[in-house]
């Protein structure tokens, strides 16, 4: 009698022990001995915590009733909630008037540090909004560290939580106990790893309590907008190393889209591939040609924010801040925009459309009064014009690039968007760039589209990894033990290479050699290359990867790692209990390049 399988529902032979198709266990339940009947689970892992509390809390417990605190407090940390999840966090408790966040746990993200420091802005904007309890105004005080905790289900065995413990929550806990309201103090970790997209200020070094060494933090002053964050990454750029093709292909767009060929540029790679590093050279060859660029990016939890990058860009073209003053920000929209039209009529409700657009409304406007379709119909229409007048208006004039980054993470609404603009500019003078990861794949010649070319990067060889060393290192000879160890370790992904060799100079692993004036500069190996541990960076873009995978999947990658960096096929389908879906577990490890066959012949 066939055994179906309780997880999956699967038919299984009768004396099956395992299920063949998810891989649970088959047959009657034993039962657990008594204190082991909870299910735990633990992984140790590196997060992100960010510890809020309320200031005004002890004070206003002490002045009213329980229950009715309970009915004040509950909306206020539903709406803390809601903002830790916006930005892909998960709130791990309530302590009080304290909430912790996790952000990495249980899914890892390549950003998690600037999520977290992120979502701390957006807590302390929301409750600045927040009305008045009992005559005084709530705020909150937020502290936020990065680095290795255990996570998962802790707690005695008849009663465990979701939780993190380890150094890395004591420290955030204590930073937020510096932080006065309003602030968020960031562990250097944290400041490292999100420096870019922020102001900072430093504070301390604080002695914080149980903590047996100095914490060097920064309070966050707020979010840089996109162009500065530009200038700012653009300026520590390595050289661009082994994109000779890539480069070529570019050019040859250019030129043809400033003869009035539209063109729809994919740029398509893996995290940390150099998707950006070849845009940002992509633009600055544009320039180069005379062409005008525009920039916008969709963030990795945009899915909910319909057409973010579109947003971004005509923002920024207006020249306006995030969360401007509404009176000022009106003015700015219609002094902008204007001139794109001629016609006045038309010109009031495209310039009040784009101003609705952006938050800032017009009172009795056209698009104020419409419904529905027929109120994106009308912005759409009045950004395709938008950005095809720029190609002849006096505001730019010229061949236009719009770059449109991360598109893996776009809404449906922003897709949509680029099908029909790709439909408007088949004979005008704009590149449309898509930058994007594998997974957002489009028959473009199926449709009446301007023309589509695409260029999927793949990892840099390991003479253009030792090029892109030597040009970070500042160095005109790189030692070749250096450079094979940075290209074995980062396997030709550019990013992850910068980020180990940064390591290794901070760590004096690595260090420039002084030389005599006219002589070659070069660099030396302080100590053995084999002792180095891999940046939590890395890792995190690692783990981000391997948490999209299918939980079973992930189950026999996991069982490859313990066999070892290199595995016999046959040893792993040994102990692997995937069973009937082993071999499609290594496919699909394989297509995503997570594992590599190095031989096809017969195992012995």
């Amino acid at each position: 009698m066939p055994l179906t399988c309780p997880a999956c529902g699967f038919k299984n032979p009768d004396r099956a022990k395992f299920c063949n198709e998810c891989g649970a266990a088959l047959g009657p339940k034993r039962e657990k001995p008594r204190g082991l009947r909870h299910a735990r689970t633990t992984e140790r892992r590196h997060a992100t915590v960010l510890f809020a509390d309320i200031q005004g809390y002890t004070s206003l417990s002490a002045q009213i009733d329980p229950e009715e605190l309970h009915e004040i407090m509950d909306p206020i940390y539903a709406t803390m909630a809601r903002a830790v999840t916006a930005h892909g966090g998960t709130v791990a408790k309530y302590l009080g008037d304290s909430v912790m966040a996790l952000f990495g746990v249980p899914e890892a993200h390549e950003d998690d540090e600037a999520r977290a420091v992120r979502c701390a802005l957006e807590l302390h904007r929301r409750m600045a909004d927040y009305p008045e309890i009992e005559g005084r105004k709530l705020a909150l005080t937020i502290g936020v560290n990065a680095g290795l905790v255990v996570a998962g289900d802790i707690g005695a065995a008849q009663k465990s939580d979701f939780d993190a413990l380890g150094d890395t929550v004591n420290v955030a806990a204590r930073l937020q106990g510096r932080a006065q309201a309003g602030q968020v103090f960031a562990s250097d970790h944290v400041y490292r790893r999100a420096r870019p997209q922020f102001n900072w200020e430093p504070v301390g070094p604080f002695e914080l309590k149980n903590v047996p060494y100095l914490v060097h933090a920064y309070n966050v002053v707020g979010e840089r907008d996109p162009l500065e964050v530009a200038k700012f990454v653009g300026a520590g750029m390595a050289k661009l190393c082994g994109r000779e093709d890539e480069m070529d292909t570019v050019n040859s767009i250019l030129k043809a889209v400033a003869n009035s060929s539209g063109c729809v540029l994919g740029v398509r790679g893996e995290a940390g591939v150099g998707k950006s590093r070849l845009v940002y050279e992509l633009r600055a060859r544009a320039q180069d040609f005379g062409f005008g660029t525009l920039v916008g990016r969709t963030l990795s939890y945009g899915q909910n924010m319909p057409l973010m990058p579109i947003k971004e860009i005509v923002r920024l073209f207006a020249g306006l801040k995030e969360h401007e003053e509404a009176g000022f920000a009106r003015e700015r929209v219609r002094e902008v925009f204007s001139p794109c039209w001629a016609d006045a009529e038309i010109r009031e409700i495209r310039v009040t459309t784009l101003a609705w657009f952006l938050g800032y409304p017009f009172a009795d406007s056209v698009v104020e009064n419409l419904e529905g379709k027929a109120k994106q119909s009308l912005l759409e229409v009045s950004l395709n014009e938008f950005f095809v007048a720029l190609t002849s208006g006096r505001k730019i004039g010229k061949p236009l690039v719009v770059v449109l980054e991360d598109m893996h993470w776009a809404d449906g609404a922003t897709r949509d968007w680029v099908v029909q603009f790709a439909r408007l500019m088949k004979d005008k003078p704009i590149l449309l760039v898509l930058v994007y990861r594998p997974g957002l794949e489009r028959d473009w010649s199926s449709e009446d589209l301007a023309a589509f070319s695409e260029i999927s990067l793949a990892p840099i060889k390991t003479g253009a990894v030792g090029e892109m060393v030597s040009s970070i290192l500042v160095v005109d000879e790189t030692p070749a033990e250096l450079a094979r160890f940075v290209a074995q370790k980062s396997q030709g992904n550019p990013f992850f290479a910068e980020e180990l060799l940064k390591h290794l100079l901070e760590e004096g692993v690595v260090a420039r050699e002084p030389s005599p004036p006219g002589a070659p500069t070069t660099a030396t190996i302080t100590r053995p290359l084999d002792t180095v541990d891999i940046p939590s960076s890395v890792q995190a873009l690692i783990l981000s990867r391997v948490d999209r995978l299918e939980t079973a999947t992930r189950r026999t990658l996991q069982e490859a790692s313990v066999v070892g960096r290199i595995f016999l096929k046959r040893i792993l389908a040994e102990i692997s209990s995937a069973r009937g879906q082993f071999s499609r577990h290594l496919d699909r490890l394989s297509d995503l390049e997570m594992i590599f066959e190095q031989s096809r012949l017969p195992e012995l």
